[in-house]
């Protein structure tokens, strides 16, 4: 059965695969400049617009920045935060560049009991490690000149939350990466991916989320993947209702919106 983590690597190379296909038919992303020829995405584009996700709000001027320097490079892209799932027990959140932006990608991940994580120095851990909650993984690269949809990996290293509240997540990153001599070093200032009032921008907290085990399996009796869904409440259940209710969460908005 995949690992948490293993979900969120698959969820982000697909968002990748398909962020890249109208590239790969000479389509420029929405709002981005053409390419410069050292592949850095052009100046005077600007950040895209996106739905509010899965409640049917309008779209929404996507806000921030992120800025990394690795190999002597310093690149800049459209950023984000979102927190895209939950489990029973915690909440993923990622900070990163816009791929379908800028197609750069400098993306870190975490699990945590609240979200967005409180302002705080957070580790960076092996890529490859077993999850865990309350540490970020990341993969940063300057571009995929091979069509691979996977860059350098963190090996270590930490980020810092100066600002993280709903809206408004800002802070700096050192990490050493897998094939990159030296640190990777950044800033980041980012707004959320999507509508601030959508469930992926709102604030979470473990043991506050409203629901019962009751209501995730009623959820899941309308859901288009009912197996999938009843092995997450199979999994919360023995915990009890709050854990239902994390899951319930996001399964409102996936599985019975």
């Amino acid at each position: 059965m995949p690992t948490d983590w293993s979900r969120h690597r698959r969820r982000f190379l697909q968002r990748i695969l398909m962020a890249a296909l109208p590239m790969l038919v000479g389509c420029s992303a929405t709002g981005a400049g053409p390419a410069r020829s050292d592949g850095s995405a052009a100046s005077g584009g600007t950040a895209g617009t996106r739905g509010n996700a899965g409640t049917g709000g309008a779209a929404v001027q996507q806000d921030g920045t992120i800025t990394w320097n690795m190999n002597g490079h310093t690149l800049t892209a459209p950023g984000y935060y979102e927190t895209p799932s939950s489990t029973w027990r915690s909440f993923a959140f990622e900070i990163g560049a816009d791929y379908a932006q800028s197609g750069r990608a400098c993306t870190f991940w975490g699990q945590f009991a609240a979200v967005p994580p409180p302002p705080g120095t957070y580790e960076i851990v092996d890529y490859r490690a077993p999850a865990t909650d309350g540490v970020f993984r990341a993969v940063c690269a300057e571009g995929f000149p091979s069509g691979t949809t996977q860059g350098p990996q963190s090996e270590s290293g930490e980020i810092i939350l100066a600002r993280s509240e709903v809206g408004a997540i800002e802070g700096q990153f050192t990490l050493r990466a897998t094939g990159v001599t030296g640190d990777i070093t950044g800033t980041f200032r980012v707004g959320c991916r999507v509508n601030v009032s959508s469930i992926a921008c709102a604030a979470h907290a473990s043991g506050t989320e409203p629901g019962t085990c009751a209501d995730l399996v009623a959820c899941c009796a309308r859901s288009f993947d009912q197996t999938t869904c009843m092995a997450k409440h199979d999994e919360a259940q023995p915990h009890g209702d709050a854990a239902c209710a994390n899951v319930l969460a996001f399964a409102k908005w996936s599985d019975c919106p």
